[in-house]
């Protein structure tokens, strides 16, 4: 099956030009795709930033996953796929046990409440997982 959407990152130089390493997977994607309507949406971002971290994850990290998740035939939501994947960090995962009654519990943390620290340990994290367990590579946000 043919894919319908490309994901990318990317950054502009000093003159505003924006500059995408996966230029040549892009190029590829369209090629696939000859005499078709596309959308094009650019998010701008402080490089460094929580933000920034965030629209890596929910721009990027996210898509990536949920398609490889499709791959292996699990068909995952946006959201059931954000789940998934804060349920596999310690950081994003807090276990813990009610004193009276004796029972296991996890709680969820969301990206949202993630400091810039927590949000770099997830990311890596997850490229770990992606790497180990799926086979892809993520591109690292510090070197688009």
């Amino acid at each position: 099956m043919k894919k319908n959407n490309f994901t990318s990152t990317g950054r502009t130089n000093d003159k505003g030009i924006l500059r995408i390493p996966s230029k040549p997977e892009m190029d590829y994607f369209l090629s696939q795709n000859p005499n078709r309507g596309i959308f094009i949406q650019l998010t701008v971002f402080n490089p460094g930033s929580s933000e920034a971290l965030r629209g890596y994850f929910y721009k990027k990290v996210l898509p990536d996953f949920q398609e490889a998740y499709r791959e292996i035939g699990e068909r995952y939501t946006l959201k059931e796929t954000e789940e998934k994947l804060l349920g596999l960090c310690p950081i994003t995962r807090l276990d813990g046990v009610d004193e009276t009654s004796g029972e296991h519990y996890s709680v969820l943390k969301p990206v949202s409440e993630l400091n810039n620290g927590e949000l770099v340990f997830f990311i890596e994290h997850l490229k770990q997982i992606a790497a180990e367990e799926f086979s892809i590579y993520i591109d690292d946000p510090r070197t688009l």
